[in-house]
């Protein structure tokens, strides 16, 4: 009895549950309301459900996923990540793209500093002045 419900609610423990974890991660995009890191969490999570399994997502595929399946935003960085010699893991190339995508959002924030355009107070008013 224990056995049979453990197979239906662990998808890793049967064939077909470790081959729709793997469709799964094939078939998922970074939403537009999902912030990189939460993408990469949920990658990271269909990852480790299939660890020593022959359904097991390697590195290599992990890091195709992932450049292939970002926005065009993130097309610099990934192009310079797959130019590394030797080729950053999917760890690092993960790292990076947070790094990338944390500078950007922080950019956009607070604006260019050189133009004074779209800077933002904590009221949430635009502009230099106090707001009003």
């Amino acid at each position: 009895m224990w056995e049979a419900r453990r197979n239906r609610l662990d998808n890793a423990s049967t064939n077909l549950g470790r081959t729709q974890v793997l469709q799964k991660f094939t078939a998922s995009r970074p939403s537009t309301d999902e912030t990189v890191t939460q993408y990469f969490t949920k990658l990271i999570a269909f990852r480790k459900k299939l660890i020593g399994t022959t359904e097991n997502i390697t590195d290599d595929a992990m890091k195709t996923d992932i450049f292939t399946t970002l926005s065009k935003s993130f097309e610099t960085t990934i192009q310079i990540l797959e130019q590394r010699i030797p080729a950053p893991m999917a760890q690092q190339c993960m790292h990076a793209i947070r790094k990338y995508a944390e500078r950007t959002t922080l950019t956009n924030e607070i604006g260019d500093a050189s133009t004074g355009a779209a800077l933002y107070s904590c009221s949430g008013n635009r502009g230099r002045g106090r707001g009003g």
